[in-house]
């Protein structure tokens, strides 16, 4: 039988705007409180989503220059990690375990659309990945038990949330075979779900349509 774990995806409200300061110390406070919340209450990893300490406002004359002090960041998420006993998924880039360690970094292969102006594809690490299928069978030709996609815009799906009307998808949420999504908040708002997440219904699936068999297959 497969592990239980239990999952926090997190929709958060970055800073916004072309024309003022973007506000990266009190939106990495935000999610550090995600964080401990997350801890507090049990979970195993809590999954923030792109773009949450910035936005995307690449017209804004800081944007890049806060692009910057990404270590900085990562140094403290690491630290709130290993403070809290929690993995965190950071950004799009980077799983810390609940000792601080980097155990996996991830450069973004597909950029989406407004992003290709700013950024090279070999630059840094975005979104667009959802779109293309191929990311997801070489995920399961290694194994890939859970798929987790961190996005700026709206599986295991975790979101920027938003102020109403502004167009925000915020639709973080987990899923699974036969039963689709787990939990979700069901608003643009910012917030947290805790989703307690077996992965033994792979196997019942796996038994039933044998994908992960056929997909390996030499021939």
């Amino acid at each position: 039988m497969l592990p239980f774990y239990k999952i926090a995806p997190t929709d958060i409200h970055p800073s916004h705007s072309l024309a003022y300061s973007l506000q990266i110390e009190a939106d990495y406070k935000k999610a550090a409180e995600f964080i401990e919340s997350a801890a507090a209450q049990g979970a195993d990893l809590a999954v923030l989503p792109e773009y949450h300490l910035t936005s995307w406002v690449p017209e804004n004359i800081e944007f890049f220059e806060l692009c910057d002090v990404w270590e900085e960041y990562l140094e403290k998420c690491r630290k709130l990690a290993r403070e809290h006993g929690i993995c965190v998924l950071l950004n799009v880039t980077y799983f810390i375990d609940n000792r601080g360690d980097i155990i996996e970094n991830y450069v973004k292969k597909n950029l989406w659309g407004p992003e290709r102006e700013h950024l090279s594809r070999s630059g840094r690490d975005r979104h667009d990945d959802l779109a293309f299928p191929e990311a997801f069978c070489d995920l399961i030709y290694e194994g890939a038990k859970i798929i987790i996609v961190p996005t700026f815009i709206t599986v295991f799906f975790t979101s920027a949330g938003g102020r109403s009307g502004q167009g925000y998808a915020v639709l973080s949420q987990v899923t699974v075979p036969y039963i689709g999504a787990l939990a979700w908040l069901g608003s643009c708002g910012e917030g947290m779900s805790m989703v307690d997440l077996d992965l033994g219904i792979l196997d019942v699936a796996e038994e039933k349509y044998c994908i992960r068999a056929d997909r390996c297959r030499p021939d």
